[in-house]
């Protein structure tokens, strides 16, 4: 979800070639991946989906692993609650969340890079900000899906990684 343009899921057909993979966008965005991913030869692999899951589940499948990439900061805490609400609905019983994106410690004051980033996110996302770690735990414990692990990346990107129980 979030897949933007398609790399990351063009870069995980590489790697794992025998697993089936759906990328979720809004509506034009989608194109965009879509557009892409054909002219890599990969939409036989690929599927694009249209959706946005701050209104609703968006796939009518299950899915043993969803990555959120770069989704949740350019939302309102509401839009955030709901997006994590219909993505856990979407995931099967011990499937994985990963969450990537510029995420912050609980103090709000590191990653610096995330810090920085915080500033864009409140001045063009009209309710879009950094959320801290313990923002998303509490989201996501509220759908019963609890932190496994944390890593931070290069440039101020962390990955959360969430079991749903």
């Amino acid at each position: 979800a979030g897949g933007g343009s398609g790399g990351l899921a063009l870069e995980f057909s590489k790697l794992l070639p025998n697993i089936d993979i759906h990328v979720l966008e809004l509506p034009l965005v989608a194109k965009i991946a879509a557009r892409n991913i054909e002219r890599r030869g990969k939409s036989g692999d690929i599927a694009v989906l249209q959706g946005d899951l701050a209104k609703k589940k968006c796939a009518t499948n299950t899915y043993d692993a969803v990555i959120l990439r770069s989704v949740i900061q350019v939302v309102g805490p509401k839009a955030a609650a709901r997006i994590i609400k219909n993505t856990v609905n979407g995931v099967k019983a011990g499937g994985e969340i990963f969450v990537i994106g510029r995420i912050l410690d609980n103090t709000r004051l590191y990653p610096k890079e995330a810090v920085a980033a915080n500033v864009m996110f409140l001045n063009v996302y009209k309710e879009g900000m950094a959320y801290t770690i313990g923002e998303y735990e509490s989201w996501f414990e509220v759908e019963g899906v609890v932190l496994k692990t944390q890593c931070q990346m290069a440039g101020g990107f962390t990955l959360l990684q969430f079991v749903k129980n």
